[in-house]
């Protein structure tokens, strides 16, 4: 089974490769590049491709690390909040024994 394992991977490394290698040798064609504060320039379709993919893939993964921090903030925040309400608990639960025990507190009386 291992070695079923090992064989499709190398497959799928295989594959990728040579699929990688006709895209380059198909597109090797100059296409011109004119970006904004840059003057226009000539690459091969195949590199303006990935140097698009590769600039999606890093903006989208900046957005994600940015909401990621800020929900981490909110989680720390929170988690902090509800250490407060649970020592405040513990702390009323404290006096509401001791006054169940009848340690001399007079009784809380509601009027009416």
């Amino acid at each position: 089974m291992r070695q079923l394992r090992w064989f499709v991977a190398v497959m799928l490394l295989v594959g990728t490769l040579v699929g990688l290698l006709l895209f380059v040798t198909d597109n090797d064609s100059p296409v011109r590049v004119d970006l904004p504060l840059l003057p226009a320039f000539y690459q091969p379709v195949w590199l303006a491709l990935l140097a698009a993919f590769f600039t999606g893939a890093f903006v989208a993964s900046a957005g994600l690390l940015f909401q990621l921090a800020k929900k981490s903030l909110a989680a720390r925040r929170t988690e902090k909040r509800v250490k407060s309400l649970e020592a405040e608990l513990e702390k009323l639960r404290a006096a509401s024994a001791a006054i169940a025990v009848g340690d001399g507190a007079p009784p809380i009386r509601i009027a009416p």
